[in-house]
């Protein structure tokens, strides 16, 4: 894709934060696209930014006006405790949202589409395998059936109009302006609330979200096959155990390491009680047995395809990106406190 002008959805978002910039580094003129009413992001300077809403067509059609390509980031995204309220609310954003979207692409005439889906589209991948590319998608929440649902109408508009396409499935990513996991596990580490389960021998896929964004600027440039409806998963150069990640995260914190491990069964039956308590109303549990289901199982993925057809190298080594994060935290810890 030469470059043209690029529309950035979910601009004042997390990946927002790391892929705006990026890109401008890389020299794409950008409309980063925010949520009508929402601050202007402080990444977004230099872009022009523009209000739409993504169940508003014509916010929509004046986003799209004379873009060359869009970067899909928007979407609500998963939810421990998925209520009946928060699957219609999935459902209406990330897929009814991302139709409207094409929609207006068509419309306006974009001709690129990159999407910003998630492994979640594919679900777990079966016990002792690790899950690549071609493994049968079958999601397992709500979350992971709107993004197939969103990836099959991007199917829909190359085959109906030439849109061209191409889908990266990150893994659970993780940085700065991160609000998952792996920020509540750095900041339990950072107050010596943290403990291992069952010793932190499972391993997970990960990504930092600066890696994420690198991947992207790195596949934007790209002419022929990627762009021919290609799907590529995303993620670090390798996988972590909990409690290698742990050991790191207390490094770049300055914090000991955890030492304590519990069983997880315990808290496996906690978590589904904890889930009863909230699930009529709607609330989030302080724990889940799906996040201990989670943290005791090996959940492992490959992104060797995207690293072997296109010769992407995350650039960021786990030390550096946790560094990044730690500072991070810290920052915003102490920004909280002046407040």
């Amino acid at each position: 894709m030469d470059k043209g002008l690029l529309l950035v959805t979910g601009a004042g978002g997390f990946l927002g934060r790391h892929l705006v910039p990026r890109l401008q580094e890389e020299g794409w003129p950008l409309r980063a696209m925010i949520r009508p009413g929402a601050p202007k992001p402080p990444w977004s300077a230099g872009a022009e930014v523009v209000e739409a809403d993504l169940l508003d067509p014509k916010s929509l059609c004046k986003a799209c006006r004379g873009v060359r390509g869009v970067v899909h980031l928007a979407a609500l995204l998963n939810v421990p405790l998925e209520t009946a309220r928060e699957k219609e609310r999935l459902r209406k954003v990330n897929m009814e949202g991302t139709l409207r979207l094409l929609d207006a692409c068509r419309e306006e005439g974009v001709r690129e589409f990159l999407f910003f889906s998630s492994v979640a589209a594919m679900g777990d991948p079966p016990p002792g395998r690790v899950g690549a590319e071609d493994l049968p998608e079958k999601p397992e929440r709500e979350y992971g059936r709107t993004k197939l649902e969103a990836e099959r109408l991007l199917g829909g508009a190359r085959e109906q109009w030439g849109l061209r396409t191409l889908v990266l499935r990150p893994v659970v990513v993780y940085g700065e302006g991160d609000k998952g996991n792996v920020a509540r596990m750095m900041r339990s580490l950072a107050k010596g609330r943290f403990f291992l389960l069952s010793g932190g021998k499972a391993r997970k896929s990960l990504v930092y979200a600066g890696n994420l964004a690198a991947a992207a600027a790195h596949l934007l440039p790209l002419e022929g096959k990627p762009w021919e409806g290609k799907t590529y998963i995303a993620m670090d150069e390798r996988p972590y155990s909990l409690k290698e990640l742990s050991t790191a995260m207390a490094k770049a914190l300055g914090v000991p390491p955890p030492r304590l491990s519990l069983p997880a069964f315990p808290l496996l039956l906690a978590g589904a009680f904890l889930e009863g308590l909230a699930r009529p109303f709607g609330l989030r549990p302080l724990f889940s047995a799906h996040t201990v289901k989670k943290l005791t199982r090996d959940l492992l993925y490959s992104g060797e395809r995207l690293f072997l057809e296109t010769g992407f190298k995350p650039p960021f080594c786990l030390e550096e990106a946790l560094e990044r994060t730690a500072r991070w935290i810290k920052e915003e810890g102490i920004s909280r406190a002046t407040h």
